[in-house]
This record gives structure tokens, sequence and C-alpha cells, in this order.
């Protein structure tokens, strides 16, 4: 009898651990599950609509306004620090980290955007931009994102 007892105490604490286990969300799972967007006033009657998304190891920005459409494709990686080289070799490998390191063209490695991730849910991202020269922050450049969902791909 005891041993039935402790068999299931075993189970009981297996299974709640899993469950509370898939209830958490890797950085990169939550930057991959929506749409990001904001809008930037930059006239009286223009805006700026910055759409931006993440795949494992693509982030991709889409931009328009009245009289133009822009879509940016660059590579990313997370990381727990500010790192001002890109290494190509931790794209779409890091799951989790406070900073968003964006790469610029392919091969060019000492071009990158820096954001430090301030808040991220299920329905949004907070970060701030890090200067990648002498990783300062600018909180003037403090930018607040809200998502929208992604369209259901067929």
């Amino acid at each position: 009898m005891k041993k039935y007892k402790i068999i299931i105490a075993f189970l009981s604490l297996t299974c709640s651990t899993n469950i509370y286990a898939q209830q958490l969300k890797d950085t990169m799972s939550l930057l991959m599950q929506n749409e990001w967007t904001v809008t930037y006033n930059i006239g009286k009657n223009d805006s700026i609509i910055s759409i931006s998304s993440y795949t494992r190891t693509d982030y991709i920005e889409k931009s328009n306004n009245q009289e133009s459409k822009i879509e940016i494709y660059s590579k990313y990686y997370l990381s727990n620090k500010p790192e001002p080289i890109f290494d190509y070799d931790k794209v779409g490998k890091v799951f989790n980290g406070n900073y968003i390191i964006i790469g610029g063209r392919e091969g060019v490695t000492d071009r990158v955007t820096i954001r430090e991730i301030i808040k991220i849910s299920d329905t949004e991202l907070e970060y701030i931009l890090i200067n990648s020269a002498d990783q300062t922050r600018s909180s003037e450049d403090k930018q607040k994102f809200t998502f929208r969902e992604k369209p259901n791909k067929k």
C-alpha cells in the first residue's frame, strides 16, 4: 500500500509539473505568435503603420503610408545581453532572451539594431532601442507595440 501512495504522489507531481511547464512560453514563441503593430503620426493627415512579425530566423517589418509600402526582412536572434556585433551562428538557436539583436544585410556584422525587451506577453511587446555603437538606452525612442492577429494560413 505504501508503494502505491508513493507512485500516486510521484505521478501527481509529474503531471502538475508538465501542466505548469506547458503554460510557460519562451520569448521566441511569444514573438512569433502575433503580428505587432504601431502607428506613427507624421503629419496632420498622414501616418505610417508599421507591422512587425517574427519567424524563427527572420524579423519582418512592413510599413505603409499613403505613398508607399515597404517590406524588410532581416535575420535576428535573442540574447541576454546587448551585442554590438551580429553573430549569424546564433540565428534561430536561442529561444529566450532580454534583447532582440537584428542584423543588417547578409554578411554585414557591424550594423545591428538592439532592442531591450521591457515587457512581452501574448498581447503586448514593449522595448527600448539601444544605440549599437555605445549601447546606451534611448528613452525618446521607446516604442510600445500592441499585437494584431496574424491572418489564418491555408
